[in-house]
């Protein structure tokens, strides 16, 4: 019987990213907006993941929704999915209005409020579960509230269920707003031993997604929620079906992709992208599909000249044997592995289609594909942060703006390690890539904290 994951989405980014998932997983389901199961048995198999099911009541999500303030999930209770989330499971603090929270100090404080509800929350959810096998959590890993709330919740997942594993759908941001390099800084230190696997989900890639890919001219918020919403889905499509040939839980995505503990951090791609008026004449078998996957990430970076430390790709729909073999070879053929692990590839493939939710920007097709690569590209994510990181620190140390951190329990030596941490993950990411021959060398090419 598939073991079950419970889903913590933290702040607006991370409940408004959660809602289109749970949606998106309804349908594939077939499981209506009020819980109503209409599936047939292909469907049910491996809905009891992120469903509980009651033989005579609806189909709910195991799925909790925390914020500060109330605004977002007093959205959650008057929205299309309000009858799937019980009230107990909606935890907000009593922020109310124009209130800052786009601070970690404040986010952990304010979050102290509130955590033993939440956790009593996270208890009830467990209990119905016969196999836990982890967590799912989504957060807006630069913010306020997404960091500072998000690594009290991880501090108490880790000392309650130390053995359960924990996924982090981590929404970041380019780092554009003074503070959100140190917010997402110093929760990459707080969280460093209670996430075991990172993905992250950058607005400014998804961004770009779509506009180049998908025609969308503007992008409003809800454009990215549903396209990471997307990605998440094809992340746990593996965990929730059991014709799934790959990932089929999550110790097997961390035993593929993550060989040392500091290397966690997965990167993500989809596709095909195609709008819903894209031409008829794009080319949908497994290695136009595959080839798709090396630009269609979800961190900005280049992906192709990445070294690899492991890599897996589902497919999804009516592909033939021969056809997934071919997109096989073409990924292996294209991944530029590190010198040991050669090997470091698997691919599966499952006959369940992708689905649209209503106002999908994509045309409807019958197959897609889905990677996740331990892939040495993303540290480009971490040499943007720990460059706005200095400049944030160096504007608010000449200033009194230091404070809104000091002042709210935050000690310039947490600053310093969390700055530290930012360059010893770039130090190991080059080590892999280049080995450690010249550790001088290495050390001038990042810089520490200046503080």
């Amino acid at each position: 019987m598939p073991k079950e994951v419970i889903s913590i989405h933290v702040g607006r980014s991370g409940s408004l990213v959660g809602v289109e998932t749970v949606a998106r997983m309804c349908l594939e389901h077939q499981i209506t907006p009020d819980g109503r199961r209409m599936y047939h048995s292909s469907h049910r198999s491996g809905c009891s993941v992120f469903f509980s099911e009651q033989p005579s009541g609806p189909a709910l999500p195991r799925s909790l929704f925390v914020d500060l303030k109330p605004t977002t999930l007093n959205e959650i209770r008057t929205g299309d999915y309000r009858s799937l989330f019980r009230p107990e499971y909606l935890v907000s603090g009593s922020m109310v209005g124009s209130a800052k929270t786009n601070n970690f100090a404040i986010g952990k404080n304010l979050g102290k409020e509130i955590i033993e509800r939440l956790m009593d929350s996270v208890s009830k959810l467990a209990e119905d579960c016969d196999g836990l096998q982890g967590f799912n959590i989504y957060n807006a890993s630069s913010g306020g509230t997404g960091a500072g709330l998000t690594s009290l919740v991880c501090e108490n997942l880790g000392k309650i269920y130390k053995k359960k594993h924990v996924l982090n759908f981590s929404i970041d941001s380019n780092y554009s707003s003074p503070g959100q390099a140190i917010n997402y800084a110093l929760g990459l230190s707080s969280m460093r031993d209670d996430v075991h696997i990172n993905i992250p989900l950058a607005k400014d890639a998804v961004k770009k997604l779509c506009q180049s890919q998908l025609r969308v001219k503007k992008p409003t918020g809800a454009n990215l929620y549903r396209h990471m919403a997307r990605v998440a889905c094809a992340t746990t499509a593996s965990l929730r079906f059991s014709n799934s040939q790959v990932n089929t839980d999550l110790t097997e995505i961390r035993t593929n992709l993550i060989p040392y503990p500091s290397f966690k951090f997965i990167l993500s791609s989809y596709g095909p992208l195609t709008p819903v008026r894209g031409s008829f004449r794009e080319k949908f078998d497994a290695a136009s599909i595959t080839n798709s996957l090396f630009t269609n990430t979800s961190v900005v970076c280049n992906a192709v000249n990445g070294n690899v430390l492991g890599a897996t790709v589902q497919y999804r729909g009516d592909f033939s044997p021969d056809d997934i073999a071919r997109g096989r070879n073409f990924a292996q053929g294209r991944i530029k592995f590190v010198d040991w692990a050669p090997t470091g590839f698997k691919a599966g493939h499952m006959q369940q289609p992708p689905v649209n939710v209503p106002r999908d920007e994509t045309k409807r097709l019958t197959r897609s594909a889905h990677m996740l690569s331990n892939n040495s590209a993303i540290s480009e994510m971490f040499v943007r942060c720990a460059d706005k990181f200095d400049k944030d620190t160096d504007r608010l140390s000449n200033s009194t703006k230091m404070s809104r951190y000091t002042g709210a329990g935050i000690e310039l030596g947490e600053l310093r390690e969390a700055r530290e941490g930012l360059a010893d993950l770039l130090l190991d990411y080059h080590e892999v890539v280049a080995g450690d021959e010249d550790e001088e060398e290495e050390e001038d090419d990042y810089p520490r904290s200046r503080l």
